[in-house]
């Protein structure tokens, strides 16, 4: 057993609701910053380095970056600057920077389970707090396929490269490339959805039928070690303790 995976993935997964509930009901940046920092040490000693927690930070930059940045503009408060008729508050602002310390303590939470789990484990511990069978066996599915995903679109933009296809300086012109990019696209999605027809036929002709549960994990009974998994039973307890004492303590930034 590799140290990785020496934690009860239910203790795991306990965990990371934990954190993402208390990131969700914290409204102070000063203890955000506290979760993200204790996140990233756990994340640190599970084995995951900081190019794996910088690359899921920036997988989200887009999303949550934009609306961070959106919310000076739409919240009221005391104005701290103008800009093209907009003005900026400074409740926006600190509000922003709550947001997006909430999005990337979630994700960081949500990676140390997924990075140190694997997919069996998570469809046991997911079925273990009762997630119905059909919605397990549809996301781990949809995780076993997403490398297939991956692998038949590199083979399509290989497949352009080697007719000199070229995404920047190409002589034919930007739209003709974005033109290219979206048949390459189209081509994948209905590779893959005949790729899922595929697949389902062959489980019917297995024998699968509605309402079959397709997860079979012998985890429960399982030895994982027994100390690391009472550290993070402990810290699925204590989290929700930073929203009681921000609570009483009235703590804002």
């Amino acid at each position: 057993m590799t140290k990785k995976k020496e934690v009860d993935p239910r203790a795991k997964l306990l965990f990371a609701l934990s954190a993402v509930i208390t990131a969700v009901l914290l409204n102070s940046a000063i203890l955000l910053l506290f979760l993200l920092l204790l996140l990233v040490t756990i994340s640190l000693l599970c084995g995951i380095g900081p190019k794996g927690i910088a690359k899921r930070l920036v997988l989200t930059l887009p999303f949550a970056g934009i609306m961070a940045l959106w919310q000076p503009f739409v919240r009221g408060g005391s104005v701290l600057f103008s800009f093209y008729g907009l003005e900026a508050t400074a409740e926006g602002s600190v509000f922003g920077i709550i947001l997006l310390l909430r999005v990337f303590a979630a994700i960081i939470a949500l990676g140390i389970f997924t990075a140190t789990t694997s997919e069996t484990e998570i469809g046991g511990a997911l079925r273990y707090i009762r997630v119905p069978s059909i919605l397990v066996a549809t996301m781990l599915m949809t995780l076993r396929y997403m490398s297939l995903l991956d692998s038949r679109r590199k083979t399509i933009y290989q497949a352009q490269a080697s007719r000199l296809f070229v995404k920047r300086g190409n002589p034919a012109g930007y739209r003709w490339v974005l033109k290219n990019l979206a048949y390459g696209m189209a081509v994948l999605f209905i590779s893959s959805y005949e790729q899922g027809e595929r697949v389902y036929e062959s489980m019917l002709a297995r024998g699968y039928r509605q309402g079959d549960n397709l997860i079979h994990w012998e985890g429960a009974g399982r030895a994982y070690s027994s100390g690391k998994t009472a550290v993070f039973c402990g810290l699925t307890i204590l989290l929700p303790a930073l929203v009681i004492f921000a609570f009483f303590l009235r703590i804002s930034l």
